[in-house]
C-alpha cells in the first residue's frame, strides 16, 4: 500500500509542474492555443515557455488571465492568500 502511495504521489508531482496547451478556434475561425499554468508551482513564465514550445516561429498574445480564489484580474504572478487556488492562462496565435 505504501509503494502505491509513493507512485501516485510521484505522478501527481510530475503532472503538477507542467503547463498544458489545447488547440481551439476563435470566432474568427483562426486556430489559437489555450495554455494553462495553474497552481502554486507554476508562474506566467511557464505559460510563455509553453507558448514558445508550441509556436516555434513565435506567437501573438491574444489574452492573459490570472485568477486567485475565484477573483480574476490584477493579482501578483505568484498568487494570493495561502491555500487559495491560482489559475493562470494565456491564449496565443502562432505565427505562420
Amino acid at each position: 500500500m505504501r509503494s502505491l502511495f509513493v507512485v501516485l504521489l510521484g505522478l501527481v508531482t510530475l503532472t503538477a509542474g507542467c503547463a498544458t496547451s489545447t488547440l481551439m478556434y476563435g470566432s474568427d475561425g483562426k486556430p489559437y492555443q489555450y495554455i494553462e499554468c495553474n497552481g502554486a508551482v507554476l508562474t506566467l513564465a511557464s505559460c510563455y515557455e509553453k507558448a514558445q514550445a508550441v509556436c516555434p516561429k513565435g506567437y501573438f498574445l491574444a489574452e492573459r488571465d490570472v485568477t486567485v480564489g475565484g477573483i480574476s484580474g490584477g493579482v501578483t504572478q505568484s498568487g494570493g492568500a495561502f491555500g487559495q487556488p491560482i489559475y493562470r492562462s494565456i491564449v496565443v496565435a502562432c505565427k505562420a
